[in-house]
């Protein structure tokens, strides 16, 4: 088993590479919001601009091979946590409670997807290991829900450090998800999506319709359950 400290040197390159393209994305998305140039004003999270440039950047540029172990770690680890930490925005009362119910369906959706990518893409010994009944990623999602509800609860939303902790969780949680997500960009090949077909592109557009209208569907039961 490789130790910790040489799995994370071997993966720094690739970890850059997706750090300063997320960085750019952040840039790019914050640009378009405010019209730079006297262009028009285009609201892009920088979630899907840094997937959109990690597409565009490997079916242009490239993607170095040795890059490829570092985006891997980046697109299955970092990503993971940057998920998890999602948890701190929510609580389990109020109005959040509409978001803590509609977000655990994308979550687990991604999740599945996540986790048949990894499956396609390891080795045979590995893909016949079956997977967690539910991911670590969804439990530590569950388990700072219940961090931010009992932060709040013991210390009060606007304590200066509690605040100060949440806001960087904010943070860490933000750049994990950009920097998760450029590698995803990058690991898309415009060439093997051609290769591969219509059919596997028609099923992920259908179960990503179907996962937001089960957000939208309990989003709406849970508006009018509370008034």
């Amino acid at each position: 088993m490789v130790p910790a400290w040489v799995a994370v040197r071997q993966a720094a390159p690739g970890l850059a590479m997706a750090v300063a393209l997320a960085l750019l994305a952040r840039a790019l998305a914050q640009a378009l919001a405010h019209g730079v140039g006297g262009l028009p004003k285009f609201p892009l999270s920088p979630v899907m601009c840094a997937v959109l440039l990690g597409m565009l950047w490997r079916n242009s540029v490239g993607v170095p091979a040795w890059a490829t172990r570092g985006l891997d770690w980046t697109m299955h680890r970092l990503l993971r946590v940057g998920i998890a930490l999602v948890g701190l925005r929510l609580t389990l009362a109020g109005a959040t409670a509409i978001a803590a119910t509609a977000a655990p369906v994308a979550i687990s959706c991604l999740a599945v997807a996540l986790q048949r990518q990894e499956g396609s893409a390891g080795s045979p010994s590995r893909s016949n290991t079956r997977p967690p009944l539910v991911p670590f990623f969804v439990l530590g999602f569950v388990a700072f829900i219940l961090v931010r509800t009992a932060g709040d609860a013991l210390y009060g939303a606007a304590t200066p450090l509690w605040q100060a902790l949440i806001n960087t969780g904010y943070t860490t949680s933000d750049l994990f998800l950009t920097c998760g997500m450029t590698a995803v960009g990058l690991s898309v090949s415009f060439t093997d999506m051609w290769r591969i077909g219509w059919r596997p592109l028609a099923a992920g557009f259908v179960v990503a319709t179907l996962v937001g209208s089960c957000s939208l569907l309990l989003t709406c039961s849970m508006a009018r359950f509370l008034g």
